[in-house]
C-alpha cells in the first residue's frame, strides 16, 4: 500500500519533472542526460508542463536582467539593452521571435485563413516579418535605455514572466488549429484546466507583484500594466478567433512578444 508521505513525494518529483519539461520545451540550455532520461518526456508531459510556462519566463528574464546589469556596468546602457535582448534570444533560441516574425508575415499578407495558415508554415522570412522584428528589437532596446537601471532590470524580468502567461491564456481560450503532427506545440492542442492557468498566471504575476512591494513602480502602474496586458490578450483573442479560428504555435509566440513589449512601455511611462 502507497503511504500518503510517498504520494506526496510522488507528486512533487512529478510537477519537478513538468517544471523540467517546460524548461527544455521553452529554453535551448541542455539539462544533461541522466536528467532528461529522469524526465520521461511525452506529449502528456508537455501539455500539463504549460502550467510553468511563467516560471521559465521569470529564469530567462532574470538571465537576461543580469546580462543587462553587468553589460551596462562595464559597457554603457545601449549595449546593455542589446546584449541582454541577444542573450535572452540565445538563450531561447529565438523561440518566440521566430513565432513573432511568422505571425506578421501572415498578418500583413492578404488572404484568407488558409493562406494565413500556409504563410506561418513557410520557414522563410518575408517583408513583413522583418519589419516587425526590427521594430520589435529597435523599440526594446529604447525602452531599456529610457529607463533607469534597477527598473530597466525589473522590467526584463516581469516582462518575460506577463510574456508567458499571455501566451497561456491563448492557449486556454482558443482552440489548437494546425493540422500537422509535425508542429512542436501539438501536444498543447488539449487545453488547460482552470488550476493549471490559475498557477500560470500566479507564478507570472509575482515578479510584477514584488516590484509593486518594493516601490520601483506604484501600485497605480502596476494596475496599468495588469489592465493593458489583458487588453493586448482580448483583443489578440478576438483577432485570432476571427482571423484563424484559433492558435498557432506562431501565434503564442507573438503574443507573448507583444506583452513583452507592452510591458516595458508601461514601465517606461510610470518612470516618466
Amino acid at each position: 500500500m502507497t503511504t500518503e508521505p510517498a504520494r506526496s513525494v510522488d507528486a512533487m518529483r512529478e510537477q519537478i519533472r513538468l517544471a523540467l519539461v517546460a524548461w527544455q520545451f521553452l529554453t535551448r540550455v541542455p539539462l544533461g542526460a541522466a536528467l532528461e532520461a529522469w524526465i520521461m518526456w511525452t506529449p502528456e508531459r508537455l501539455r500539463a508542463s504549460a502550467r510553468y510556462f511563467s516560471l521559465v519566463g521569470m529564469i530567462v528574464g532574470a538571465f537576461g536582467a543580469l546580462v543587462f546589469f553587468l553589460a551596462t556596468l562595464a559597457f554603457g546602457q545601449t549595449l546593455g539593452a542589446i546584449l541582454s535582448i541577444t542573450a535572452t534570444a540565445v538563450m531561447t533560441g529565438a523561440f518566440h521571435e521566430d513565432g513573432f516574425v511568422d505571425y506578421f508575415d501572415s498578418f500583413g499578407a492578404a488572404g484568407d485563413r488558409a493562406k494565413a495558415l500556409a504563410i506561418m508554415k513557410d520557414s522563410r522570412i518575408g517583408t513583413f516579418g522583418a519589419i516587425a522584428l526590427v521594430l520589435l528589437c529597435a523599440i526594446k532596446v529604447a525602452a531599456l535605455i529610457e529607463l533607469p537601471i534597477w527598473l530597466a532590470v525589473a522590467a526584463i524580468i516581469a516582462s518575460h514572466s506577463l510574456g508567458r502567461v499571455a501566451a497561456c491564456v491563448v492557449m486556454y481560450r482558443l482552440d489548437y488549429v494546425r493540422d500537422t503532427d509535425l508542429s512542436k506545440a501539438k501536444p498543447l492542442a488539449e487545453k488547460m484546466t482552470r488550476t493549471e492557468l490559475l498557477l500560470a498566471v500566479a507564478l507570472g504575476l509575482a515578479p510584477l507583484a514584488f516590484i509593486a512591494a518594493l516601490g520601483l513602480i506604484t501600485l497605480l502602474w502596476t494596475a496599468v500594466a495588469l489592465l493593458a496586458s489583458v487588453l493586448l490578450v482580448a483583443m489578440f483573442i478576438r483577432h485570432l478567433r476571427a482571423r484563424l479560428g484559433g492558435f498557432t504555435g506562431d501565434t503564442l509566440g507573438a503574443v507573448e512578444q507583444l506583452t513583452e513589449l507592452t510591458i516595458l512601455l508601461v514601465f517606461v511611462a510610470a518612470s516618466r
